[in-house]
């Protein structure tokens, strides 16, 4: 319960605490009698006894209700008649939030609540509070899971071999090129299966097609034109189908599942995966994987660029000695916003109803598969009781997460409405080029006007600015078809 009054004075009365030494007097928890808040979660977050007996707690605490409301998906169609006629809580897959946010359905923190050094916004990895939770500094969400591809790799091989573990994507092909001299029989792994395709190739082409000094990155953030199909998404492209081709085995394309499996098992020196992570479907993807002995792994963030594609001049820059790495987030993810619709006392109080949730999870130690690492204070805790990982290589792991999720740039992956739509047709092209019936070139080209087609059935200013508005940008003007 302490918990629970001590946020209760943070939100309704602002205070931030302070070094006294004097025993704090304990603020009045203010009366929500008869006052109904809603918990809208989608799929199975939340089925839990802690959240049973949390939610109970604060109810008796504060004299209000929490209807709690299941839902199927997160689309506004199936959000908004829900919060439009009992506002509250909305616990969501990440992937989700942008065309909620371009809808109008979530609302911004009070940023005396969001900006307080006791908040939990102020401990999240700076790269995801500012990409994610706080584009723009327009606090709208609590990322709860964010997890990051990272490049694992096999730490016994490395050092037998002397060698490092690449910075740029150049240097990770050129690995890839010569796995068979130091690799052991061993290849390189990456998740191409399916329609997680289109994440693979937004986390390769990151780092060169999201410019320091730009917005636009897979759609043009001023007109809504795919960029799909630019130069840094073919090279990228171009790239793995050469490594395939250049000796047939040493780069497999694989689930993601499959790539971390072929990890554990030694059959992969390299493997592209988040690593030790529930799949949100409860099972953690080493379920089943047999670890032979003497295999030791290690992790580091994905490659990153020493140049990058300037969409506005159509060129590509040098970036001298700095490196650009982009951390694409969102498959996996989960976050929690409150209703726009929930009027400033409700919006106090429904973010005190999670912070009883959330007291109640750390208590428990965040076991659902609806918590990820995205704050300091989580450090070492997710790699340690998943058991397949060893000694030293939990705290690379959690330092790999970290640095990623502390990069200048954490975007959101494909961050668009009907996004499964988008995702797919990219897959598919990219698929249809790893089957040679086209060149990279040729096959997202297709993709961009398959994009465009599909942005005009929806609406080309929807499309645009759920975008933007992922990116904390303001909505651009009525778009002249």
């Amino acid at each position: 319960m302490a918990g629970l009054y001590v946020l209760m004075g943070l939100l309704l009365a602002g205070c931030p605490g302070g070094n006294s030494t004097q025993a704090p007097q304990e603020p009045a928890v203010p009366s929500l009698a008869g006052e109904e808040i809603t918990l809208t979660v989608v799929g199975t977050v939340g089925e839990s006894t802690t959240w049973d007996l949390a939610i109970s707690e604060w109810e008796a605490a504060t004299g209000a209700n929490c209807v709690r409301n299941t839902l199927e998906n997160a689309n506004p169609a199936s959000i908004e008649p829900v919060v439009a006629e009992t506002p509250g809580l909305l616990v969501l897959p990440l992937l989700s939030l942008p065309d909620l946010m371009q809808a109008g359905i979530v609302a911004t923190v009070p940023e005396e609540v969001a900006r307080s050094p006791q908040s939990p916004w102020q401990e999240l990895f700076d790269g995801l509070r500012r990409g994610v939770a706080a584009p723009q500094e327009r606090t709208t969400n609590l990322p709860l899971a964010a997890p990051p591809l990272l490049l694992w790799y096999r730490a016994d091989l490395f050092e037998r071999a002397e060698l490092q573990p690449p910075r740029t994507w150049e240097e990770y092909d050129a690995l890839v090129a010569s796995i068979a001299e130091w690799g052991d029989g061993a290849f390189a792994a990456e998740p191409w299966e399916g329609d997680f395709a289109a994440t693979m190739l937004m986390a390769r082409a990151a780092s060169s097609a999201l410019h320091p000094d730009n917005f636009s990155f897979y759609l043009d953030v001023s007109t809504g034109e795919p960029l799909i199909d630019r130069e840094p998404f073919v090279r990228t492209l171009q790239r793995v189908v050469d490594s395939r081709r250049a000796e047939p085995g040493q780069l497999q394309l694989l689930s993601r599942d499959a790539c971390w499996t072929a990890l554990i098992a030694g059959e992969a020196a390299m493997a592209v995966s988040t690593g030790p992570v529930s799949t949100g479907q409860g099972q953690a993807p080493q379920a089943g994987a047999t670890r032979p002995e003497g295999i030791r792994l290690a992790a580091v963030p994905l490659p990153g660029s020493n140049e990058a594609f300037d969409h506005e001049t159509g060129e590509w820059q040098p970036l001298d000695q700095t490196l650009n790495r982009v951390t694409v987030v969102g498959q996996g993810g989960y976050t929690v916003c409150v209703a726009r619709s929930a009027g400033e006392e409700l919006r106090q109080a429904s973010w005190n109803l999670w912070e009883t949730i959330e007291a109640a999870e750390r208590d428990n130690g965040f076991r659902g598969d609806y918590w990820t690492l995205c704050r300091a204070s989580q450090s070492g805790l997710f790699a340690s009781r998943m058991g397949i990982l060893h000694g030293l290589e939990q705290t690379q792991f959690s330092d790999a997460v970290a640095a990623s999720l502390r990069e200048p740039r954490v975007v959101l992956d494909i961050a668009l409405p009907q996004r499964e739509v988008f995702a797919h047709l990219l897959a598919e092209a990219v698929h249809r080029v790893f089957e040679d019936d086209a060149t990279p070139a040729e096959a997202l080209k297709e993709a961009a006007d398959a994009w465009a087609a599909q942005a005009q059935q929806i609406g080309p200013a929807h499309v645009l600015n759920t975008c933007r508005a992922a990116m904390g940008l303001s909505p651009m003007p009525a778009l002249d078809r």
